[in-house]
Parts: C-alpha cells; sequence; structure tokens
C-alpha cells in the first residue's frame, strides 16, 4: 500500500472535488488523462477547448508544459504526500486561445470587468 497514494482532486474555481487513488508509479500524463476521462466535472470548460491540465501538490506543479515532466512517474515527479491521509491536488486547465471562450479575446473592458466578477480573492495591493 506504501506504493499508493490517495488524492483529493480540487478543481481551480470550482466547488467539485474528487478522491482517487493511484500508484506512485503512475506517470503524470497517465494521471492527467484519468482525470479528464473519469473525473471532469460538467461545471469546468469542455474539454475540447482545453489545451492542457495544470497540477498543483505541495505548492509546486507536478509536471510541466513538456512531455518530458509529464513522462516522469509522481514518485520521480516528487510528488509531495500527506503521510496520513488525502494528498490535495489543485487541478487547472488551461483554456485554448480563441477557443470563443468568454475572455478569450475581444476589448479590454469587458475581459477586466469579467476578470474583476470572477476574482475569488480580496487582497489588498499597497
Amino acid at each position: 500500500m506504501a506504493d499508493e497514494v490517495k488524492l483529493k482532486l480540487v478543481f481551480v474555481n470550482d466547488v467539485n472535488s474528487a478522491a482517487i487513488t493511484v500508484a506512485m508509479s503512475t506517470t503524470v500524463s497517465e494521471l492527467k488523462t484519468k482525470i479528464q476521462q473519469e473525473h471532469w466535472p460538467a461545471t469546468l470548460p469542455a474539454l475540447d477547448t482545453v489545451e492542457r491540465v495544470r497540477l498543483f501538490a505541495g505548492g509546486r506543479e507536478v509536471g510541466g508544459k513538456d512531455s518530458g515532466a509529464d513522462a516522469k512517474s509522481l514518485k520521480d515527479a516528487k510528488l509531495a504526500v500527506v503521510a496520513e491521509g488525502t494528498t490535495p491536488v489543485h487541478v487547472h486547465p488551461v483554456i485554448k486561445s480563441g477557443s470563443g471562450t468568454p475572455g478569450a479575446g475581444g476589448n479590454k473592458e469587458a475581459q477586466d470587468t469579467e476578470n474583476t466578477a470572477n476574482s475569488q480573492c480580496f487582497c489588498t495591493v499597497l
């Protein structure tokens, strides 16, 4: 069982999450494929509009943009595993540019208004 890890998939800017168990020998690419095929929430953008999926755990990205980083196993990618309990993994879809989704083009004022409306950040920059 030490070769397996329990993951809690937390989908960015969404209320959905999922719990899965995978082997540490699973590649990052295989994990991303499994997430897209078996655990993708209907409330997130459709997969045909998603360029790639980014995974974050323990404050850093697991895998990366290039195929070499995604070919590593979770163990080789140094997935930060929670010893007792589930390991949270944040799942962030990167939308294709020009996919017709809001904010992918158009005038800057409309984008700024939309970004402000969708922001969940309450930070103050001084």
